[in-house]
């Protein structure tokens, strides 16, 4: 097949991060909330194999490498600038696409759409800032790049089923 494609680790570290994330996927403890404990570690390993290992497509590594080069480029983009105000355009500039093409290929290479994963990275962040007790939801939102409380609120409601405030609870069970 054309499009079969095999991942080869680049790195010693970066086995031991999948290795690492693969533990804490075994650790966690089932309860109602588990599958969202789960949730976060599997996007952790989505992100780590998208970013560290590199792709060789069988019949066309080269221009599979360039793909993934692209998904690589735009997700690393995102990593740093996710408390910012993003958009399509500005992402298809930074990697030199149309924007068009961009989000066509991000979902084909990653199975998710660019505002999808800008809201899961933006989710993470205030997620993981609300658990530290630094904020409140209103700051985690605005301080991790929704642009409002409600933005926050339905991207938690969409990803998890609950809101910002009853999903802290549940982590913290």
């Amino acid at each position: 097949d054309k499009n079969a494609c095999s991942f080869a680790i680049d790195k010693k570290e970066t086995q031991a991060l999948l290795m690492e994330q693969f533990d804490r996927l075994l650790a966690v403890e089932e309860n109602n909330f588990s599958s969202i404990k789960k949730t976060q570690i599997i996007l952790e390993i989505y992100y780590i194999l998208l970013t560290q290992c590199r792709t060789k497509e069988l019949h066309s590594a080269s221009q599979m490498t360039a793909d993934t080069t692209y998904a690589k480029q735009v997700m690393a983009y995102i990593n740093r600038h996710y408390m910012e105000n993003l958009s399509l355009d500005i992402l298809a500039k930074e990697v030199g696409l149309s924007a068009q093409y961009l989000s066509k290929h991000f979902k084909s290479t990653t199975d998710m759409g660019i505002l999808q994963y800008i809201n899961r990275i933006r989710l993470e962040h205030a997620n993981n800032e609300l658990l530290s007790g630094d904020a409140t939801v209103t700051e985690a939102a605005l301080n991790n790049g929704f642009s409002s409380v409600k933005a926050y609120i339905e991207t938690c409601k969409k990803v998890y089923g609950m809101t910002p405030t009853h999903w802290m609870k549940e982590i913290r069970k």
